[in-house]
């Protein structure tokens, strides 16, 4: 068994699961896959998946790396921000209102 047909096996199974996470993941690397098979024109070996899951891994490494420590510094004035002093109306007290509000 291929590791292209491994992964729609996994994929196949996480669905009937109802692993949304694995499915979706296993969804990212079956694409970037076919990106690469379809720049390539040809059905891409063993070897050439498991690059384009490494590079894939890297890339998407890479990418927390950069947001979170974003996320990280503006977390505090977003909890300031969502924290009302005092509501300006009795409706507007209601958690729903509230929500609403912002």
């Amino acid at each position: 068994m291929s590791l292209r047909e491994q992964l729609r096996a996994d994929m196949a199974a996480s669905m009937r699961s109802g692993e949304t996470l694995r499915r979706d993941t296993i969804r990212m690397a079956l694409s970037a896959l076919s990106l690469v098979e379809k720049e390539q024109k040809h059905d891409a070996t063993d070897e050439e998946t498991l690059t384009v899951l490494v590079k894939a891994v890297k890339t998407r490494r890479e990418s927390v790396d950069a947001y979170v420590p974003r996320i990280d510094q503006t977390l505090p004035r977003q909890k300031r921000r969502r924290s009302p002093s005092s509501p300006s109306t009795s409706q507007s007290s209601s958690p729903t209102r509230m929500w609403m509000r912002w």
